[in-house]
């Protein structure tokens, strides 16, 4: 293959990753997931990084139960809130990314959509510099 012909394909394999991220990146920013208590006491929403959106107490039994049951069911939930999120960025991320999809079990310890979304370009085959990633990055936050 001529050097011409090999950049052009690095460059539409380029293009073809950076799509893929936009695609993925606005996706993922509205990625939530609402868990509801195996007791059904409380609703639970959360962002893709874990932040709490949401919770929601279901009728007063909770009422009777001791702080500290109360405060373990809350964790609980939050905590299967938060894997679910996961579990939906994983999906989402394997239809629009499939290159990524693979080592998102690496970028599930994020602790926020910044390391995530920079995990995930970086999983993307280090094609983006620094200065791409700082981009992405004031992007994703809706910075100018």
């Amino acid at each position: 293959m001529a050097l011409d012909d090999q950049t052009q394909a690095a460059l539409a394999r380029l293009s073809e990753i950076r799509t893929a991220a936009d695609e993925a990146n606005q996706q993922l920013a509205d990625t939530s997931h609402t868990q509801v208590s195996k007791r059904k006491l409380l609703s639970v929403t959360v962002g893709l990084s874990g932040e709490l959106q949401s919770l929601t107490f279901n009728g007063e039994s909770y009422r009777g139960l001791a702080p500290a049951e109360l405060a373990t069911i809350i964790v609980e939930t939050v905590t299967e809130a938060r894997q679910g999120a996961q579990e939906k960025a994983a999906k989402l991320l394997d239809e629009v990314f499939p290159e990524a999809s693979a080592d998102f079990g690496a970028m599930n310890g994020a602790s926020g959509l910044d390391d995530f979304m920079t995990g995930l370009l970086q999983v993307a085959g280090g094609e983006f510099t620094d200065e791409e990633i700082t981009a992405f990055q004031k992007s994703w936050r809706g910075e100018r």
